[in-house]
């Protein structure tokens, strides 16, 4: 099996650490996004020009969510919550993520750095936060669903670090998880990865 990862792409910090999360060993690759050669090389193994992509044996996933649902079908279970409301939950936060908080992502484009820049967030932009903040002060423990990283937590951890990257701190039981999401262990080593 082997990730194709890209640098500077959310969606490719999700995969990976869905794939830290259901303890599959594969290869990865990471290509330059900024750079024409790194384009090029993309290009030859990804029908879509897109990452992330997961080649498995020669079948191959693109897609974030597609590859969660596939790594968690692999890996039994290890991406979800085992009951079955909970899992309804957790695809649907996904889903969410996968098709939501478009006024974050275009005022707040993803960056490794903190930014000095004074960004006003739009009125779309802080309904979104809101709508984040709700998320995870609903944290069930260190996780979104108790003491285990799900899919979701992948999908949001990389948002909470993007919001901290734009001095978004925020307070009480979100800010906790908010905290506990940028500290967590297989967000820094995704991120390392990407470098």
């Amino acid at each position: 099996m082997k990730l194709y990862v890209g640098t500077e792409s959310t969606w490719s910090l999700r995969a990976l650490i869905c794939l830290a999360i259901s303890q599959i060993d594969a290869q990865v690759q990471c290509f330059t996004l900024r750079s024409e050669e790194g384009k090029r090389a993309l290009q030859a193994v990804s029908p879509t020009r897109l990452v992330p992509l997961l080649d498995d044996e020669g079948t191959t996933i693109h897609d974030s969510l597609a590859i969660t649902e596939y790594l968690n079908e692999v890996a039994p279970g290890r991406l979800y919550p085992t009951e079955r409301a909970q899992r309804a939950v957790c695809r649907s936060l996904c889903a969410e993520m996968h098709s939501g908080f478009l006024a974050i992502r275009q005022s707040m484009p993803f960056t490794t750095e903190i930014v000095t820049r004074d960004i006003q967030p739009s009125d779309a932009a802080l309904r979104e936060i809101e709508r984040l903040t709700a998320i995870f002060a609903a944290a069930q423990g260190r996780f979104l669903f108790g003491d285990a990283p799900t899919a979701a937590d992948a999908f949001y951890a990389v948002m909470a670090y993007r919001l901290n990257c734009y001095h978004v701190v925020l307070e009480g039981r979100a800010g906790e998880y908010q905290q506990n999401a940028i500290n967590w262990d297989v967000l820094q080593h995704a991120l390392e990865s990407l470098r």
